[in-house]
């Protein structure tokens, strides 16, 4: 059964992030997860996290882009071995651009 972080925490708790900062924001999410899976709790749901972005931030920034994908690889080894799924919302690289999920 999978358990909302959330729920089991007892209160609404998402990871606070800062703009343009992927790899502190990455931690916080990190940090969420750990709690959660103490908690016995299966998923935790970062939307945009990694990034939280304004789009004139993202426009021709490869350094936040290399710093997106930095902040994604912590959460993906640090994440080994605990129990939340985690989702987390992050532009990605294109035919050299980049594009948003939607």
């Amino acid at each position: 059964m999978l358990i909302p972080c959330m729920g089991s925490l007892g209160s609404r708790r998402a990871p606070r992030t800062s703009i343009a900062d992927p790899l502190r924001n990455a931690d916080s999410i990190v940090d969420i997860a750990r709690r959660c899976s103490d908690a016995g709790a299966g998923g935790v749901v970062a939307g945009a996290g990694a990034h939280r972005y304004a789009i004139n931030d993202l426009l021709g920034q490869d350094a936040l882009l290399d710093a997106v994908h930095d902040g994604l690889d912590v959460i993906v080894r640090a994440s080994t071995g605990l129990l939340p799924v985690i989702v987390v919302g992050a532009p990605l690289r294109h035919r050299g651009g980049w594009s948003t999920p939607r």
